[in-house]
């Protein structure tokens, strides 16, 4: 396969991955980035990669394989020292997170050159949103009210960030922070649960408190898939009269992860399970990442053929939802109003007749 050609004038985009489970995401999310953004020149990090994996990438025409001599951390601490290489030799470079899929147009957020740092809000459901408590707990002085969490799943970054992502991988690399760690992460300070506590610490501090940030809205832009409710309903049904978020980010656990038996909603006397189990493994079935995945079969060297539903009842929501299961036949329904309003606008007494309510069909009128 012919190799993309790609302007310098553009941002890199990085993808590290050192867990071998999770080198199916990273597929995935340069398969995306081919089919969304292929004017993206792609950057694969995996130090511990098969041969089978680092031969698909170099036969991608968006992607390279690249290997970084200068990483510091492991996991998700890895983040700043991955930048810092990269800002070496590129001008722009975004982090995407190997669980991220893309699924829409995002010209308009990797800009060629920004001083704006761009990255994505936390779930509805992250500890102690957003304040000042993160960056006064690391002992900095306050200077900015985060309206909410950072979440570093997507992070572009130019060399106006570099005294940034260096302060950040200097706090990650503290013992206090590494001790915090070892712990489960439900038990560690607010401000040490992970690299992106530590990232909005900074953030809202005197030191950086001018530098313009750019979040990606939750729903909106980024669906953060975070266990049975991290996509809420009400994001779904806003999605339903848009396009849908760009950016579907499998948090938590992976659906290509999950067991190839389904969990039974009642007990079996050999395997105890909750009601919980049963609805997380649903929310896994009924992903919009998996729905976005199965896009991509036949695809040589993709196999996905974990995305389909295992569940009756994923199987059934799937079978009657649309783009994002679980909406049901009121997904279908408004869509083809949406249709019907892009032709002709329609009138709204006809939208009601038909079952819309008033602030719906004012959302088709505005978007037809």
């Amino acid at each position: 396969m012919q190799k993309q050609v790609h302007s310098d004038a553009l941002p890199v985009v990085c993808l590290h991955e050192d867990r071998p489970d999770y080198l199916v995401g990273v597929k995935l999310a340069v398969a995306s980035l081919a089919r969304h953004a292929p004017q993206l020149r792609v950057i694969v990090s995996c130090p511990n990669a098969n041969a089978e994996f680092v031969d698909w990438v170099r036969a991608q025409p968006n992607a390279e394989v690249r290997v970084l001599r200068h990483l510091r951390g492991a996991g998700f601490n890895v983040k700043p020292s991955v930048l810092l290489e990269l800002l070496e030799s590129h001008r722009s470079v975004v982090w995407i997170d190997s669980d991220i899929i893309i699924s829409g147009n995002v010209d308009k957020w990797f800009a060629p050159y920004t001083d704006h740092l761009l990255a994505t809000e936390e779930t509805y459901w992250g500890q102690q949103q957003g304040g000042d408590f993160r960056t006064s707990a690391w002992g900095l002085e306050p200077a900015r009210r985060m309206t909410c969490t950072v979440n570093s799943g997507v992070v572009q970054v130019t060399r106006e960030h570099v005294e940034l992502l260096q302060d950040w991988q200097t706090m990650l690399a503290h013992p206090s922070y590494l001790k915090a760690q070892s712990r489960p992460w439900y038990e560690r300070p607010v401000h040490m649960i992970g690299d992106q506590e530590v990232l909005t610490g900074l953030l809202g501090s005197s030191e950086f408190s001018q530098l313009p940030i750019t979040l990606l809205k939750r729903g909106t832009d980024i669906a953060q898939c975070f266990g049975p409710a991290g996509f809420t309903p009400m994001e779904r049904l806003h999605a339903l009269v848009g396009r849908g978020p760009s950016f579907i980010h499998a948090m938590g656990p992976k659906p290509w992860l999950r067991p190839a038996r389904p969990v039974r909603i009642v007990p079996s006397k050999k395997k105890a399970t909750t009601l919980r189990d049963w609805y997380t493994y649903l929310a896994l079935d009924v992903s919009p990442y998996c729905v976005e995945a199965r896009s991509y079969a036949g695809k040589p060297g993709l196999d996905v053929a974990w995305a389909w539903p295992r569940s009756t009842f994923g199987k059934f929501l799937c079978a009657v939802g649309s783009k994002h299961p679980g909406t049901g036949f009121a997904a279908r329904r408004i869509r083809s109003l949406r249709a019907t309003a892009q032709e002709s606008v329609p009138d709204r007494r006809l939208l009601q007749q038909r079952g819309v309510h008033a602030d719906a069909a004012t959302v088709l009128e505005q978007s037809g």
